[in-house]
């Protein structure tokens, strides 16, 4: 959970949410996975991601709050069912303070636009009952344990293929297609903490598009470097380096299995004006050998990855 406060009682809340969706039917043919009579079934990972207006009205220590706002959704193991990317998010709840820290228990209510197509369709109406708990760094400073944070967001381009010249590209594509921001790009948001002055850990969400070379499907992912970074020196611009381990979720899988684990270095210059930290980054990724075939017909992704990134923070 990350929340940007603008005023008193208005703010931006990011959450990133790991939730299995389950489905259970009840067998009358005996097979290898059900017996007759006995109710079996499976689950489906999702990470879903609510970008959220919050209006917090203050009232001492107990704050009401509303919250609402897009939730795009990415999913794996689709096991017959397609769930929808993108939906609408309304909720309220009670903020407590305690000291820096706070609790918020949320009710939200989603609801996710239409399947793509499934087998198995999934429950367009979604009712969570959440509990946060967060900590307030200093107004002004930003600071959280004495230690600098910057917050922003980080974009840029791929400067490698997704996917080698082999692969074959499935399912076979005869027509035309025309996708929305049909450009090969990397974007997301952005968090530091300064350890020392120049030792940092840095934490980014990043959203990209792995592309076929000859097919008009896209596999989407969201990619979470988690890296350690040591600058330099302390001129108004400076060099630094980055690493560190990266995680990353998959969905609209295209007969792929993206693997979830892999390492990240990479190198770049940090520039200051005013308020804004600007850092132009070089990145390259290894990424751990994909997930098992899901398919006969798999796909596997380039497991080296290079970036070009700048990151806008203050």
């Amino acid at each position: 959970m990350l929340e940007i406060g603008f005023s008193r009682n208005w703010s931006v809340e990011v959450n990133a949410l790991h939730r299995t969706l389950k489905y259970r039917v009840r067998s009358d043919f005996p097979s290898r996975v059900c017996g007759v009579n006995v109710f079996c079934g499976g689950d489906v990972s999702t990470w879903q991601f609510p970008l959220l207006v919050k209006y917090r009205i203050p009232l001492g220590r107990f704050k009401p709050f509303a919250a609402v706002g897009p939730t795009f959704r990415t999913h794996s193991n689709p096991i017959g069912s397609r769930p929808s990317s993108y939906g609408i998010t309304a909720g309220a709840g009670l903020e407590l303070d305690a000291g820096p820290f706070y609790f918020a228990p949320t009710v939200r209510y989603t609801r996710w636009g239409t399947d793509g197509l499934p087998f198995r369709p999934t429950i367009g109406n979604q009712v969570e009952v959440l509990g946060g708990i967060g900590y307030r760094t200093d107004a002004g400073t930003r600071r959280a344990f004495g230690r600098k944070v910057w917050l922003g967001f980080v974009a840029g381009v791929p400067l490698t293929n997704d996917f080698p010249p082999t692969s074959s590209d499935l399912p076979t594509y005869t027509g035309e297609a025309t996708r929305f921001a049909d450009f090969r790009s990397v974007a997301g948001l952005m968090a530091e903490v300064e350890i020392t002055q120049r030792l940092s850990i840095e934490v980014n969400g990043v959203y990209r598009r792995l592309h076929f070379e000859n097919a008009p499907e896209v596999v989407v992912t969201w990619q979470f470097p988690v890296l350690a970074k040591y600058t330099f020196n302390h001129a108004p611009t400076r060099p630094f380096v980055v690493g560190g381990l990266s995680f990353r979720t998959a969905g609209n899988l295209n007969y792929t299995n993206p693997a979830n684990i892999g390492y990240t270095a990479g190198s770049g210059v940090e520039a200051r004006w005013r308020w804004l930290r600007i850092t132009p980054t070089l990145r390259y990724t290894r990424w751990a050998e994909d997930n098992r075939a899901l398919y006969a017909s798999q796909n596997f992704p380039k497991r080296d990855q290079v970036e070009l990134l700048f990151g806008f923070s203050f």
